[in-house]
């Protein structure tokens, strides 16, 4: 996986992109989204806050 992503990276002249990234993204999208620590934490597979909050990179609302 890792060779592909980096070919991938190569061939799309990107740079400082790695695909660890997406998760950060996602779980901030899902969170801006409104959906719930206990259903982010289910979809990522995070067993604690503290591990799931280290992904996080927005403002959660207030509902959570």
């Amino acid at each position: 996986l890792r060779l592909s992503w980096d070919r991938l990276m190569q061939n799309l002249d990107i740079k400082n992109l790695k695909f660890h990234d997406l998760r950060h993204e996602a779980i901030s999208r899902y969170f801006e989204k409104g959906l719930s620590v206990p259903e982010v934490a289910l979809i990522s597979g995070h067993k604690t806050v503290s591990q799931l909050f280290r992904y996080v990179h927005v403002k959660i609302p207030e509902r959570m």
